[in-house]
């Protein structure tokens, strides 16, 4: 009688084990699912509030099933928050776990690279972002061409605003128009891969802009207006281009 008490006692405990985790999943799950709701009202209508709800809702689901999706959703609040340092880990646990699928991998490198970059890290994140470019589990190249135009164009808008002397060196110059061409050949990768990406487009066409290349850049904007007639963005630089080619032909 005893073994038998023992016996239905162990089976006892590990039928309320079993059903404890899974219900302790189920309930993560739910958790999960409001942070992401929480992460559309925030994209929808910038509603900062709704960031930091989300984040309190993976933060319970992590502390119930920590896995590494659930990570990577909370890396990617983090870094919405611009909280960069505490996002790092969060990718780190989804591309460092064999298990993940490789798309999902390169996914959290993409935002790793993002979270570095605006940490200063400029030559980890553009490695990152090459690397990730040419890996065929990757699904969105365009995006990563996307984060190297953009990060050129800024590197070059950070060495000609160091200039305290409005007349820059030739060699100065040389060095700004260098991260602008790189910067150019990134988003036409960008939009090579993916022709209606209306942010590569338009900053493509403020490069082109710097550049001094304004047909180029008019075609840019009448391109997004052609996509979508209502880009405020883009019909005021048009405007302004129009304006620039129409002085110099003066």
């Amino acid at each position: 009688m005893k073994k038998e008490f023992v016996a239905i006692f162990i089976a006892f405990l590990l039928a309320s084990c079993g059903g404890s985790a899974q219900t302790r999943r189920r309930i993560a799950k739910n958790h999960y699912k409001q942070a992401a709701t929480e992460m559309r009202i925030f994209y929808e209508k910038n509603d900062i509030h709704a960031l930091r709800k989300s984040l309190n809702e993976i933060d319970k689901a992590l502390e119930l099933h920590p896995i590494p999706q659930t990570f990577g959703l909370k890396g990617t609040i983090l870094l919405q928050l611009g909280e960069l340092k505490e996002s790092l880990p969060c990718f780190e646990r989804v591309f460092n776990n064999k298990k993940v699928a490789k798309s999902k991998q390169s996914d959290a490198r993409n935002n790793y690279a993002t979270a570095l970059y605006q940490l200063g890290r400029v030559d980890e994140a553009r490695s990152i972002w090459l690397n990730i470019v040419n890996n065929p589990h990757y699904i969105s190249p365009e995006v990563a061409y996307f984060n190297l135009g953009f990060m050129e164009l800024n590197e070059a808008l950070k060495v000609a605003n160091k200039q305290d002397n409005p007349e820059k060196t030739k060699s100065t110059q040389e060095n700004i128009n260098a991260y602008l061409e790189q910067s150019a050949m990134y988003f036409k990768q960008a939009i090579a891969i993916s022709k209606d990406y209306i942010d590569a487009i338009f900053f493509l066409g403020r490069t082109l802009i710097a550049l001094n290349r304004l047909k180029e850049a008019k075609d840019c904007y009448m391109s997004i207006l052609i996509i979508n007639p209502n880009h405020e963005a883009a019909q005021s630089f048009l405007n302004h281009v129009e304006k620039k080619m129409a002085t110099n032909d003066a």
